[in-house]
């Protein structure tokens, strides 16, 4: 039997609504089939042993990289009974995740710590979870909800908690797969949209890849109001039967880290839309990488692109700057990109870019297009 297992860390500041989550997406999840393990948080039972960080003991930095090693074999154990279990699905759900650590730390200590101990980001944010979800604590717009009387361990004001909050959501800007969710309804429509977007990355029903995309006018960078990352990206196509399908291999990185996967997306047509295909993405190791590389559409260039990923209004954007191949798009121009689970989401497009059109369905910019040679 295939066995499928995805790890999802929920994450977010104090008083998010986290257990609740868990809870309910575990009891709903068990009536579709689905296998869930919860991981337990490290520094909740780490504190209950008597180990804490800030103490004249043990230095903060040193909690955190204990931490982070007891969560990995942790979270390694449970993907091993996860293996072992006779289910054909199972989700294995993080009360939080490695990136939480930076906002405790702060960015230059967890890059030493983690480079200290051999990993790299990509390798700790992007390749072990198939997907985050960042809920906001509800200091931020549920005030009169927020409350730390479930946490014997959590001193934070509503103000500590805001900036807590937006440190681990800073901390995750990146990953390819990171979804917001806000306190703009009640706390249980919002465990639904924590479900929803759950669903979406188990493909329940199939996962659909709903993009709305945007030519865009080159921003500035260093203007930039909002906490950004900068990802290399290196994408190349295999051949595909159908047009209008993909098949593509990607080299994903930062810092000169990589991680490598393969992704085949299949054209469906919904409605009035025709830009959404049913995805499925997973690693592949460098070795195979270069072995698909010697498989290669020759219809097809390589695309070499900058993506800056950065959050706007709770929506988490991706704006891709190409490199290579030149003829496409202009020096001066970006395509912005948002990854919606719901056609009928509303985007908040970003006060600072300036859009020039909106390319959604023009296949013109589709990235297998853009890489298309021209005779």
């Amino acid at each position: 039997m295939k066995k499928e297992i995805i790890s999802v860390p929920l994450v977010g500041g104090p008083s998010a609504g986290k257990t609740s989550a868990l809870s309910y997406i575990k009891r709903k999840l068990s009536e579709y089939g689905v296998n869930v393990l919860i991981v337990d948080e490290v520094a909740t039972q780490f504190m209950n042993g008597g180990i804490t960080p800030f103490s004249t003991k043990l230095h903060n930095d040193e909690f955190q990289k204990h931490l982070l090693h007891h969560m990995i074999e942790k979270e390694n154990r449970w993907r091993q009974i996860a293996d072992a279990m006779d289910y054909e699905r199972t989700l294995i759900l993080c009360d939080r995740g490695m990136m939480d650590s930076m906002a405790y730390v702060g960015e230059k200590s967890f890059n030493e710590i983690i480079k200290k101990e051999g990993w790299s980001i990509p390798q700790i944010r992007d390749e072990r979870y198939e997907g985050v979800i960042h809920l906001r604590t509800a200091a931020l717009g549920a005030e009169e909800h927020y409350t730390l009387s479930n946490n014997k361990y959590r001193t934070e004001s509503p103000e500590q908690a805001r900036a807590l909050d937006q440190k681990t959501l800073d901390a995750w800007i990146g990953h390819p797969h990171l979804r917001v969710i806000d306190n703009s309804t009640g706390f249980q429509e919002k465990l639904n949209r924590t479900l929803q977007e759950i669903c979406a990355l188990l493909g329940i029903p199939a996962p659909l890849e709903i993009e709305n995309k945007y030519l865009v006018k080159r921003p500035r960078l260093s203007e930039f109001p909002v906490t950004y990352r900068l990802i290399d990206i290196e994408q190349s196509y295999l051949n595909v039967d159908d047009e209008r399908d993909e098949d593509r291999i990607r080299k994903r990185g930062q810092n000169n880290e990589w991680i490598y996967t393969r992704t085949q997306k299949n054209f469906v047509k919904t409605g009035t839309r025709s830009g959404i295909r049913i995805e499925k993405e997973g690693s592949i190791s460098e070795e195979m990488f270069g072995i698909n590389l010697l498989n290669l559409d020759p219809n097809y260039e390589t695309i070499k692109k900058k993506r800056c990923c950065f959050i706007w209004q709770e929506q988490y954007f991706e704006l891709d700057f190409f490199n290579e191949p030149k003829q496409h798009i202009k020096k001066n121009q970006g395509l912005l990109e948002i990854e919606l689970t719901n056609e009928n989401k509303t985007v908040q497009i970003p006060s600072f870019i300036e859009v020039i059109k909106e390319v959604t369905d023009d296949e013109n910019y589709y990235n297998k297009h853009i890489a298309r040679i021209t005779q």
